[in-house]
């Protein structure tokens, strides 16, 4: 890195905890997976005021006509 060697830089990747076990009648296998993820705390700051200066409207796209559900009949199907 240039002008910024002393600087920390952390990969966003988690951590991977794996345990497994045999369940106690002996017929199944089971496997645990544990996923750990360690974020900046000032990074979620950042990230939370952005959200709140962002306007109402630029985050969720207009909102269209429900579809019908599938599989149900309405008074117009035949059977």
């Amino acid at each position: 890195m240039e002008n910024g060697d002393n600087q920390k830089r952390f990969e966003r990747k988690p951590n991977l905890e794996l345990t497994q076990r045999l369940s106690r009648d002996g017929r199944y296998w089971i496997f645990k997976r544990v996923e750990t993820w360690i974020v900046s705390a000032k990074y979620l700051d950042v990230i939370a005021k952005n959200r709140v200066n962002e306007s109402p409207g630029a985050a969720a796209p207009p909102a269209e006509k429900p579809s019908k559900r599938k599989g149900k009949r309405d008074a117009d199907s035949n059977g």
